[in-house]
């Protein structure tokens, strides 16, 4: 019985070492081959007028004892247009139409003028920066640095300016190698708190009604 045991237990910590190393598989991109990840990315996202794709998001805690999960909707379109919306009944919606932002709860809506939803603000600007190739060398905002496995490109990102690091401690976007698209989204936050955003079934250049980015 005791060798049985001992066997059981060796074999869940191979187990567990195996995840380990999957979960950190991933080494730093540089020199000609970040150069031609860039531009690949920039054109394959350079034909994109508008995406649609399901999302589904964590919220981990520390004052929770299990994640906040919920699903939604996620809706772009060329020309700064964005809406980020939740199934959750009553639903919530953040929409972005050029420099105009609104959000809507219920039947509440609201134009946002502060930091106050900071975490669709960066998703938007985020989405919006990875399909038009400005998130590859924005350089002003973040400290980046590029890694990859064989499945993704993982692009981790540090904020430089002094009021974005009270809200975010880094954010990782993991893109696609043979899409080039993200398929999850992951903000930190300074007091250890993290929202893990993974998109699903993207839909590319079909027809958005302007309407749809502009709430009442």
């Amino acid at each position: 019985m005791l060798k049985f045991i001992k066997s059981f237990f060796s074999f869940i910590l191979i187990l567990l070492s195996c995840q380990l190393v999957a979960q950190n598989d991933y080494k730093p991109v540089t020199g000609n081959i970040l150069t031609q990840y860039k531009t690949q990315i920039k054109a394959k996202n350079g034909q994109i007028t508008s995406l649609t794709c399901p999302f589904t998001q964590t919220k981990n805690m520390s004052i929770l004892k299990n994640p906040n999960i919920t699903k939604g909707i996620m809706y772009f379109k060329k020309n700064d247009k964005f809406r980020w919306e939740y199934y959750n009944n009553p639903k919530f919606i953040f929409a972005q139409n050029g420099k105009t932002i609104y959000t809507k709860s219920g039947d509440k809506v609201q134009i946002i003028k502060d930091n106050s939803v900071i975490l669709y603000q960066q998703i938007s600007k985020l989405v919006m920066q990875s399909i038009n190739g400005e998130i590859l060398d924005n350089n002003k905002e973040f400290t980046t640095k590029f890694e990859e496995n064989g499945q993704f490109i993982r692009i981790i990102m540090e904020p430089k300016q002094r009021n974005m690091k009270k809200f975010i401690a880094s954010i990782q976007l993991q893109i696609d190698k043979k899409s080039y698209l993200a398929t999850q989204f992951i903000l930190n936050e300074p007091n250890g708190d993290n929202t893990i955003i993974k998109f699903e079934n993207v839909k590319l250049n079909q027809t958005i009604d302007d309407s749809m980015f502009i709430l009442k």
